[in-house]
Protein backbone atom coordinates (compact mmCIF):
# COMPACT_ATOMS: atom_id res chain seq x y z
CA UNK A 1 0.00 0.00 0.00
CA UNK A 2 1.42 3.41 -0.99
CA UNK A 3 1.70 6.38 1.37
CA UNK A 4 -1.17 8.13 -0.40
CA UNK A 5 -3.36 5.04 0.00
CA UNK A 6 -2.57 4.94 3.72
CA UNK A 7 -3.46 8.63 4.11
CA UNK A 8 -6.73 8.07 2.24
CA UNK A 9 -7.60 5.06 4.44
CA UNK A 10 -6.92 7.06 7.62
CA UNK A 11 -9.11 9.89 6.31
CA UNK A 12 -11.95 7.47 5.61
CA UNK A 13 -11.61 6.08 9.14
CA UNK A 14 -11.79 9.58 10.63
CA UNK A 15 -14.85 10.49 8.56
CA UNK A 16 -16.56 7.22 9.50
CA UNK A 17 -16.00 7.88 13.21
CA UNK A 18 -17.46 11.37 12.84
CA UNK A 19 -20.49 10.08 10.92
CA UNK A 20 -21.37 7.31 13.35
CA UNK A 21 -20.42 9.07 16.57
CA UNK A 22 -18.92 6.59 19.03
CA UNK A 23 -19.55 3.43 16.98
CA UNK A 24 -16.66 0.96 17.23
CA UNK A 25 -13.71 0.89 19.60
CA UNK A 26 -10.78 2.61 17.90
CA UNK A 27 -8.37 1.45 20.64
CA UNK A 28 -8.73 -2.21 19.62
CA UNK A 29 -7.31 -3.72 16.44
CA UNK A 30 -10.05 -4.35 13.88
CA UNK A 31 -10.97 -7.81 12.67
CA UNK A 32 -8.99 -8.62 9.55
CA UNK A 33 -11.03 -10.39 6.87
CA UNK A 34 -8.65 -10.49 3.92
CA UNK A 35 -6.39 -7.73 2.54
CA UNK A 36 -8.42 -6.80 -0.57
CA UNK A 37 -11.44 -6.16 1.69
CA UNK A 38 -9.52 -4.69 4.65
CA UNK A 39 -7.89 -2.04 2.45
CA UNK A 40 -11.30 -0.48 1.76
CA UNK A 41 -12.63 -0.54 5.32
CA UNK A 42 -12.23 2.33 7.80
CA UNK A 43 -9.38 1.42 10.13
CA UNK A 44 -8.19 -1.42 7.90
CA UNK A 45 -10.69 -4.03 9.03
CA UNK A 46 -14.07 -4.68 10.63
CA UNK A 47 -14.55 -2.58 13.78
CA UNK A 48 -14.82 -4.30 17.14
CA UNK A 49 -17.18 -2.95 19.76
CA UNK A 50 -19.83 -2.50 17.09
CA UNK A 51 -22.92 -3.96 15.46
CA UNK A 52 -22.63 -5.01 11.81
CA UNK A 53 -25.59 -5.98 9.63
CA UNK A 54 -25.50 -8.79 7.06
CA UNK A 55 -28.32 -8.65 4.51
CA UNK A 56 -28.47 -12.05 2.83
CA UNK A 57 -30.11 -12.84 -0.50
CA UNK A 58 -29.93 -16.47 0.61
CA UNK A 59 -29.24 -17.94 4.02
CA UNK A 60 -26.14 -19.85 2.95
CA UNK A 61 -24.32 -16.68 1.92
CA UNK A 62 -25.29 -14.96 5.17
CA UNK A 63 -24.07 -17.90 7.23
CA UNK A 64 -20.78 -17.90 5.33
CA UNK A 65 -19.99 -14.22 5.91
CA UNK A 66 -21.00 -14.37 9.59
CA UNK A 67 -18.81 -17.44 10.04
CA UNK A 68 -15.88 -15.71 8.32
CA UNK A 69 -16.14 -12.86 10.82
CA UNK A 70 -16.72 -14.94 13.95
CA UNK A 71 -13.84 -17.29 13.14
CA UNK A 72 -11.53 -14.31 13.52
CA UNK A 73 -12.67 -13.40 17.03
CA UNK A 74 -11.40 -14.82 20.32
CA UNK A 75 -13.25 -17.06 22.74
CA UNK A 76 -16.75 -18.56 22.56
CA UNK A 77 -19.39 -17.03 20.29
CA UNK A 78 -23.17 -17.15 20.58
CA UNK A 79 -25.52 -17.82 17.63
CA UNK A 80 -29.14 -16.78 18.29
CA UNK A 81 -31.94 -17.88 15.97
CA UNK A 82 -35.69 -18.30 15.96
CA UNK A 83 -35.37 -22.00 15.13
CA UNK A 84 -34.94 -24.52 17.93
CA UNK A 85 -32.60 -26.61 15.77
CA UNK A 86 -30.27 -23.62 15.33
CA UNK A 87 -27.35 -23.84 12.91
CA UNK A 88 -25.41 -27.00 12.02
CA UNK A 89 -22.17 -26.80 14.00
CA UNK A 90 -20.13 -29.17 11.74
CA UNK A 91 -21.06 -26.99 8.77
CA UNK A 92 -19.72 -23.87 10.45
CA UNK A 93 -16.65 -25.81 11.56
CA UNK A 94 -15.95 -26.62 7.91
CA UNK A 95 -15.99 -22.87 7.25
CA UNK A 96 -13.45 -22.12 9.96
CA UNK A 97 -15.44 -21.73 13.20
CA UNK A 98 -14.51 -24.55 15.57
CA UNK A 99 -17.50 -26.39 16.99
CA UNK A 100 -16.13 -26.12 20.54
CA UNK A 101 -16.37 -22.31 20.31
CA UNK A 102 -20.00 -22.26 19.22
CA UNK A 103 -22.85 -21.71 21.68
CA UNK A 104 -26.46 -21.60 20.47
CA UNK A 105 -29.70 -20.11 21.73
CA UNK A 106 -33.17 -19.86 20.24
CA UNK A 107 -36.13 -17.56 20.89
CA UNK A 108 -39.87 -17.61 20.31
CA UNK A 109 -40.62 -13.92 20.69
CA UNK A 110 -38.48 -11.18 19.08
CA UNK A 111 -38.17 -9.41 22.43
CA UNK A 112 -36.50 -12.52 23.86
CA UNK A 113 -34.03 -12.69 20.98
CA UNK A 114 -33.14 -9.01 21.36
CA UNK A 115 -32.65 -9.39 25.11
CA UNK A 116 -30.38 -12.40 24.60
CA UNK A 117 -28.30 -10.55 22.00
CA UNK A 118 -27.97 -7.48 24.20
CA UNK A 119 -26.78 -9.56 27.15
CA UNK A 120 -24.35 -11.47 24.92
CA UNK A 121 -22.76 -8.25 23.67
CA UNK A 122 -22.20 -7.16 27.26
CA UNK A 123 -20.72 -10.49 28.39
CA UNK A 124 -16.92 -10.53 28.79
CA UNK A 125 -17.02 -14.31 28.36
CA UNK A 126 -17.88 -14.04 24.65
CA UNK A 127 -15.94 -12.89 21.60
CA UNK A 128 -19.03 -12.10 19.55
CA UNK A 129 -22.64 -12.95 18.79
CA UNK A 130 -25.01 -13.32 15.84
CA UNK A 131 -28.73 -12.59 15.92
CA UNK A 132 -30.87 -13.94 13.09
CA UNK A 133 -33.84 -11.58 12.95
CA UNK A 134 -35.39 -10.05 9.85
CA UNK A 135 -37.49 -7.32 11.42
CA UNK A 136 -36.52 -4.88 14.14
CA UNK A 137 -36.79 -1.13 14.57
CA UNK A 138 -34.16 1.57 14.99
CA UNK A 139 -34.60 1.65 18.76
CA UNK A 140 -33.85 -2.07 19.07
CA UNK A 141 -30.80 -1.91 16.80
CA UNK A 142 -29.52 1.15 18.65
CA UNK A 143 -29.72 -0.75 21.95
CA UNK A 144 -27.62 -3.52 20.41
CA UNK A 145 -25.05 -1.04 19.11
CA UNK A 146 -24.81 0.61 22.54
CA UNK A 147 -24.38 -2.81 24.19
CA UNK A 148 -21.41 -3.57 21.94
CA UNK A 149 -19.68 -0.19 22.17
CA UNK A 150 -16.48 0.01 24.18
CA UNK A 151 -16.00 -3.77 24.19
CA UNK A 152 -13.73 -6.11 22.18
CA UNK A 153 -16.79 -8.00 20.97
CA UNK A 154 -18.48 -7.89 17.59
CA UNK A 155 -22.24 -8.12 17.04
CA UNK A 156 -23.73 -9.41 13.80
CA UNK A 157 -27.34 -8.94 12.75
CA UNK A 158 -28.26 -11.47 10.04
CA UNK A 159 -31.33 -10.49 8.03
CA UNK A 160 -33.08 -11.42 4.80
CA UNK A 161 -32.26 -8.73 2.25
CA UNK A 162 -35.95 -8.49 1.32
CA UNK A 163 -36.87 -7.62 4.91
CA UNK A 164 -34.10 -5.18 5.72
CA UNK A 165 -34.90 -1.72 7.03
CA UNK A 166 -33.21 1.13 8.91
CA UNK A 167 -30.75 0.14 11.61
CA UNK A 168 -27.96 1.59 13.74
CA UNK A 169 -25.36 -0.89 12.50
CA UNK A 170 -21.89 0.55 11.88
CA UNK A 171 -21.65 -1.33 8.58
CA UNK A 172 -24.19 -3.09 6.39
CA UNK A 173 -23.25 -5.88 3.99
CA UNK A 174 -25.21 -7.46 1.17
CA UNK A 175 -24.25 -11.03 0.31
CA UNK A 176 -25.38 -13.63 -2.20
CA UNK A 177 -24.18 -17.12 -3.11
CA UNK A 178 -22.28 -17.56 -6.37
CA UNK A 179 -21.87 -20.46 -8.75
CA UNK A 180 -18.16 -20.92 -9.50
CA UNK A 181 -17.22 -23.72 -11.87
CA UNK A 182 -13.50 -23.62 -11.03
CA UNK A 183 -14.15 -23.71 -7.29
CA UNK A 184 -16.70 -26.51 -7.67
CA UNK A 185 -14.19 -28.56 -9.70
CA UNK A 186 -11.51 -28.05 -7.02
CA UNK A 187 -13.86 -29.10 -4.23
CA UNK A 188 -13.92 -27.77 -0.70
CA UNK A 189 -14.69 -24.18 -1.69
CA UNK A 190 -17.58 -21.90 -0.71
CA UNK A 191 -18.22 -18.89 -2.93
CA UNK A 192 -20.26 -15.77 -2.29
CA UNK A 193 -20.35 -12.11 -3.27
CA UNK A 194 -20.14 -9.43 -0.58
CA UNK A 195 -20.58 -5.68 -0.88
CA UNK A 196 -20.80 -3.07 1.88
CA UNK A 197 -23.96 -1.01 1.52
CA UNK A 198 -22.61 2.50 1.03
CA UNK A 199 -19.89 2.06 3.65
CA UNK A 200 -16.62 1.59 1.80
CA UNK A 201 -15.60 3.61 -1.22
CA UNK A 202 -13.94 1.54 -3.90
CA UNK A 203 -16.00 -1.59 -3.21
CA UNK A 204 -19.24 -0.51 -4.81
CA UNK A 205 -18.97 -3.37 -7.30
CA UNK A 206 -18.60 -5.89 -4.50
CA UNK A 207 -16.13 -8.68 -3.93
CA UNK A 208 -16.17 -12.34 -4.86
CA UNK A 209 -15.05 -14.42 -1.88
CA UNK A 210 -13.80 -17.98 -2.29
CA UNK A 211 -13.47 -19.85 0.96
CA UNK A 212 -11.41 -23.02 1.34
CA UNK A 213 -13.33 -25.32 3.69
CA UNK A 214 -11.55 -27.36 6.33
CA UNK A 215 -10.88 -31.00 5.43
CA UNK A 216 -10.34 -34.02 7.65
CA UNK A 217 -6.59 -34.75 8.14
CA UNK A 218 -6.89 -37.97 6.12
CA UNK A 219 -8.23 -36.13 3.10
CA UNK A 220 -5.13 -34.79 1.34
CA UNK A 221 -6.55 -34.19 -2.13
CA UNK A 222 -4.46 -31.63 -3.98
CA UNK A 223 -6.41 -28.63 -5.20
CA UNK A 224 -5.61 -26.78 -8.45
CA UNK A 225 -4.72 -23.09 -8.03
CA UNK A 226 -7.43 -20.50 -8.45
CA UNK A 227 -7.37 -18.61 -11.76
CA UNK A 228 -6.15 -15.04 -11.52
CA UNK A 229 -4.26 -13.23 -8.74
CA UNK A 230 -5.27 -14.26 -5.22
CA UNK A 231 -3.56 -12.95 -2.06
CA UNK A 232 -1.56 -15.35 0.10
CA UNK A 233 -3.82 -16.55 2.93
CA UNK A 234 -3.56 -18.98 5.86
CA UNK A 235 -5.26 -22.40 5.58
CA UNK A 236 -9.05 -22.37 5.79
CA UNK A 237 -9.10 -18.64 5.14
CA UNK A 238 -11.00 -16.54 2.62
CA UNK A 239 -9.70 -15.42 -0.74
CA UNK A 240 -11.28 -12.30 -2.17
CA UNK A 241 -11.18 -10.98 -5.72
CA UNK A 242 -13.22 -8.20 -7.31
CA UNK A 243 -16.58 -9.49 -8.47
CA UNK A 244 -17.08 -9.39 -12.19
Amino acid sequence: MSASDAVLRDLRASLARIERGTGGDATLPPISLTPPIDDHLPGGGLARGALHEVQASDLGAGLALCTLILSRTDGPVLWISAHAEGVWAPGLHALGLRADRLLQASYRQPADGLWTMEEALRSPALGGAVLQMDRLDMTASRRLQLAAEGSPRVGLLLRNVAEHGPSSAVSRWRVASLADAAAHHAGGWTCFAAAPDGQAAGMSAGMKVRWRSRRPPSQNTREPPLPGPVPALPPSGPAATPAS
